[in-house]
């Protein structure tokens, strides 16, 4: 798992359409969560890639679908959510 440094200001807004569409041909999942590490999007790639349909992922823990050595990293990135209100894209390549 590789951890962006770039910074963007959180948003409660769902991803418009554009967005979405640009998943959808994606090859990797693209995922989105909310700050206490649910998934609240994946893209279809998910069906393909760990045998479940993104209905089955939305509202999990990302720490379901994480490797076991990726889990500090990951919970490191989840803290610092948390303490200063900025997201740091998490991008995962399976």
């Amino acid at each position: 798992m590789n951890v962006q440094s770039e910074r963007y200001q959180k948003s409660d807004e769902p991803p418009g359409a554009n967005f979405l569409a640009a998943t959808k041909a994606h090859p990797d999942a693209v995922v989105i969560l909310d700050r206490l590490g649910r998934v609240r999007y994946v893209s279809a790639a998910s069906r393909r890639l760990v045998g479940y349909k993104p209905a089955e992922i939305v509202g999990t823990h990302i720490s379901r679908w994480v490797h076991a050595d990726d889990l500090p990293q990951l919970y490191s990135v989840l803290s610092q959510w948390e303490n200063d209100g900025l997201r740091e894209p998490l991008v995962w390549a399976a």
